[in-house]
């Protein structure tokens, strides 16, 4: 008897190391595979225990996250998957290879409940089990709803609770962004993708919780990236050698600027505007071209911008330029005969700038903007945290406050923005939002520039009949606008197409729903309305259109909501007198933290220690945030 079971035991361990090693043969493979095309930064691994059962909860961007988390530990983990992936064709064979325990839904009862059997004996047998407990792969890149089956999961057998943010690879061709899988082309060849690992939390940890937990964790992500971001005009010169004659700006006064005249214009401007002996520069021009390349030379010159908004009183104006320090101000002749001799300073227009530009400076600016790297192009050594620009905002108090931009700032936010509502570069916006508001200097004047969209600036925006043409003339897929100017256009712009539009971007105050209706009755138009403040740089939250698939639960918009918080920024409830967590729908104090959000004020203002603590900022607004994630806002 013994001799004939002796060959099936050995065909049995045969059998079984022959799966160990090709377990460990197609992990590594894929591994090899994964870090060509997702290069792959962890943070923090260490804070996986090295022993005993642990519990790993992460948010679910594409279908290689499983892949991607097994890369941030040597321990091997045993993934829960849906079983309709899980049966896919070839793919069942690697994830039996792998482990994965594959769960059903409620209505098949018997595997339903063996599935969560298994879980419970292989975290008794001191095992590393991975959920997303969001329960499907997202469609829109937002962090949604956790499902309770991880509180059920620590019900049954208490573990310490590890979360985990994946960040970086929405976009990808695994990912649902523009609205499919695969068939799509990618916007870049290489994802760089970050995944970090939060401290273990108690086995009493609710599922609210635990998404607040990997929500912090995105915010930390995009503070760690700012070692391996460039200045923004650096950025923009890389973006210019990449695509050298692609239109980047135009207005209605002069012909469209391609990357490489933007950049030549704004070296040359640059050259001149570094002679200045101060730091900070005022600007005081109408949203046009000619802002926009003011605004890149000063960053190129190394000084801070301050773009004034006129329509503050004399009194306001001149407390400005006290506080900044503001010697100088560049701007046009309307305003300077205005106003030169109620604030006496040195005022100047960009004509004469330009013609104190010598002749070769042409040529040198050509020929360094085709031969040098964008690394050796920039004229000042400055860092992330250097102020590039001053956005003042009167906000609910009667001084306006100097709100202070870092790189650094402007940067996450135009990334995180960028990765959640505008993955196509290929696209055009108009926009005559003035680059004194911090909506403006974000979306109509650095955006563009940084990401390869091409903006028009309209000169008469109140002209909604000339405004409409102009759409249809620049093919303008994307309009950017102050709910006041949307308003005026959706009532009283007749015509029957705006031709490729089919977003429009409102911020800055709340959009009456009779003007969200028009746009989508008349034009079959979506309108994305957010959430922001010039102290988070300025986006924090944002509806996004939801995805065209049936059957999915979470959406990406919400009717009387101020959206989700958009990659990189948390937002935390608390309650006013004693700064406690409100629980799901009770309405507190919204806090911001995130990369975006300022280091503080020019000045000092009396209240700022109140306001920045500890990287978050306190709207003082209050509202409350729903099971699905979306804030909504009771008293501004």
């Amino acid at each position: 008897m013994t001799e004939s079971k002796t060959p099936t035991v050995q065909k049995k361990t045969a059998r079984f190391f022959w799966r160990q090693y090709l377990g460990s043969l197609i992990r590594f493979f894929l591994r090899m595979l994964i870090r060509f095309i997702y290069p792959i930064e962890t943070l923090h691994r260490e804070r996986i225990p090295a022993q005993g059962p642990v519990l790993l909860v992460a948010n679910h961007l594409s279908y290689l996250d499983a892949f991607l988390v097994q890369m941030a530990t040597h321990r091997p983990i045993r993934f829960i998957m849906d079983r309709q992936i899980y049966n896919l064709p070839v793919a069942k064979w690697i994830f039996q290879l792998m482990g994965v325990i594959p769960i059903y839904s409620r209505r098949h009862a018997d595997q339903y409940e063996a599935s969560f059997a298994e879980i419970r004996k292989r975290l008794e047998e001191g095992e590393v089990i991975c959920i997303f407990p969001e329960g499907q792969v997202s469609r829109t890149g937002q962090l949604f709803k956790f499902k309770a089956g991880m509180e059920r999961i620590l019900q049954e057998t208490p573990c310490p609770v590890v979360p985990i943010c994946i960040s970086g690879i929405w976009g990808s061709l695994l990912t649902y962004s523009g609205n499919r899988f695969f068939r799509k082309r990618p916007v870049f060849f290489q994802y760089p993708v970050t995944v970090a690992v939060g401290f273990p939390l108690p086995p009493t940890t609710s599922s609210e919780d635990a998404r607040q937990a990997v929500q912090n964790l995105g915010m930390e992500v995009m503070m760690v990236r700012k070692a391996k971001q460039k200045p923004l005009h650096q950025q923009v010169l890389r973006q210019a050698r990449r695509h050298p004659f692609r239109i980047c700006i135009s207005d209605e006064n002069v012909s469209q600027l391609s990357y490489s005249r933007l950049c030549r214009e704004a070296k040359m401007l640059a050259w001149q505007i570094q002679k200045f002996d101060e730091s900070r520069i005022g600007l005081a021009l109408p949203t046009s071209t000619e802002s926009a390349v003011l605004n890149l030379a000063m960053a190129m010159a190394g000084k801070t911008v301050v773009n004034l908004n006129f329509d503050f009183s004399v009194e306001q104006i001149s407390a400005i330029v006290h506080e900044c320090g503001i010697r100088t101000i560049i701007a046009c002749e309307a305003l300077i005969s205005q106003n030169q001799k109620k604030i006496p300073l040195r005022w100047i227009t960009p004509q004469s700038i330009r013609q104190s530009i010598h002749s070769s400076a042409k040529l040198l600016a050509t020929l360094s903007f085709f031969t040098l790297p964008a690394r050796l192009q920039h004229f000042h050594q400055q860092d992330m945290e250097q102020t590039l620009a001053i956005v003042y905002t009167a906000g609910t108090r009667a001084a306006p406050k100097g709100v202070r931009w870092t790189h650094h700032n402007l940067a996450s936010n135009i990334e995180g923005f960028m990765e959640l509502v505008l993955s196509d570069s290929s696209e055009t916006m108009v926009s005559s939002l003035p680059f004194h508001f911090a909506y403006g200097l974000n979306v109509a004047c650095w955006l563009p520039m940084l990401t390869g969209i091409a903006a028009s600036y309209p000169e008469d925006p109140h002209n909604v009949k000339s405004y409409a043409e102009m759409l249809l003339k620049t093919k303008a897929s994307i309009l950017a606008e102050s709910p006041d100017l949307l308003t005026d256009f959706a009532r009283n712009v007749s015509a029957k197409s705006l031709g490729a539009l089919k977003t429009v971007i409102s911020g800055g105050s709340a959009l009456s729903i009779e003007t969200i209706s028009h746009f989508k009755e008349k034009w079959d138009v979506e309108v994305l309305e957010g959430y922001g403040a010039a102290e988070c740089s300025p986006l924090i939250s944002v509806n996004i259109p939801s995805a065209p698939i049936r059957d999915y639960q979470p959406q990406g918009s919400l009717s009387g909501s101020l959206g989700r918080p958009i990659p990189g920024v948390a937002v935390k409830v608390l309650e006013r007198h004693n700064q406690q967590p409100c629980s799901i729908g009770t309405a507190g104090i919204l806090w911001v933290g995130g990369a975006s959000v300022t280091p503080g004020y020019a000045g000092s203002p009396g209240n700022a220690s109140e306001l920045l603590q500890d990287g978050w900022f306190c709207t003082e607004d209050e509202g409350y945030m729903n099971e699905d994630g979306f804030l909504f806002l009771v008293k501004k």
